[in-house]
């Protein structure tokens, strides 16, 4: 299925621009690499040409867009977000490269991958957020308050509220998670009111998670969810942390490293609240998998 047909839209978007043009610009450099490899003598284009670049979207797309007036506006918009979020960058100087309107994939692009159709630094995040919910309908409220935050906070380069927000929005997933298991089998009440931190309470459900679930999901589940939060529940732990506690020296958060965490903390957050699914409901759901 196409990333987005322009023919049959009415209405395109700056965000479905912004996708097509990196989906456009990987493919591109992805040709490019393969006639290197057919032919040593090939020179690899190390920048994009974006006149060519709006001409062949159009073209194929949307037939007269090139010299649609609103499309190109959108065009060259969506290349100045890229630009903004550091995913393209411009051409300055390059030697034997003559055109003044050329852009090079960063590293950072390069590393934007398509994952379930959602770019982190491009899609809106209202949009992100309801991709989540499509999966997990009963999404809490405050879970969702702050993993949207991050994600626009991340988005405007503000990498530490970003780190913040994300490290909240996985500790209230954590008590979402205590709350259904004292729900589920009071017993177990005291022990988890006697965890005094999250990092506590994240430990004691890693020490437990096979007595709490043996009787209600498979192992391959408990190992799934043993793994999350063993894995990103903790970093996420640790990262809200040393940003919220600042030391002597300035904070260096790398935009890559926190769109990762955030692109993660979407799997992290499905997998735990199935947990808490399977919890209120008494089993798993038959075909439910990790």
């Amino acid at each position: 299925m196409p990333l987005l047909d322009l023919e049959q839209s009415e209405e395109v978007t700056i965000s479905d621009l912004e996708k097509l043009i990196l989906r456009e610009i990987k493919a591109e450099l992805a040709e490019d690499a393969k006639r290197k490899q057919y032919n040593p003598q090939h020179v690899e284009e190390e920048a994009l040409d974006l006149p060519a670049l709006l001409k062949g979207i159009a073209t194929t797309k949307k037939p007269g867009g090139a010299s649609n007036r609103a499309f190109k506006l959108k065009f060259y918009e969506a290349i100045a977000r890229l630009k903004r979020r550091g995913l393209l960058m411009d051409v300055v100087g390059t030697p034997g490269y003559s055109s003044r309107h050329g852009v090079y994939l960063t590293s950072v692009g390069e590393r934007s991958d398509f994952d379930d159709g959602i770019i982190i630094l491009i899609d809106d995040a209202q949009e992100i957020v309801n991709k989540i919910k499509e999966e997990i309908p009963d999404l809490d409220d405050v879970v969702e308050q702050y993993f949207l935050e991050s994600l626009r906070t991340c988005q405007d380069g503000c990498y530490i509220a970003s780190v913040i927000c994300l490290g909240a929005a996985s500790e209230r997933v954590i008590n979402c998670l205590a709350e259904a298991v004292i729900n589920h089998d009071d017993s177990r009440r005291e022990d988890i009111k006697n965890q005094r931190s999250i990092s506590a309470l994240t430990n004691y459900f890693l020490a437990n998670v096979h007595q709490i679930f043996k009787s209600i999901a498979d192992t391959a589940f408990q190992r799934e969810l043993k793994d999350k939060l063993g894995g990103m529940a903790m970093i996420y732990r640790l990262n809200r942390n040393e940003a919220g506690h600042p030391s002597s020296l300035p904070q260096d958060w790398q935009r890559d490293d926190q769109e990762c965490c955030l692109n993660q903390f979407r799997r992290y957050v499905c997998t735990v609240f199935k947990a808490i699914g399977i919890l209120e409901n008494g089993k798993q759901k038959e075909g439910e998998q990790s």
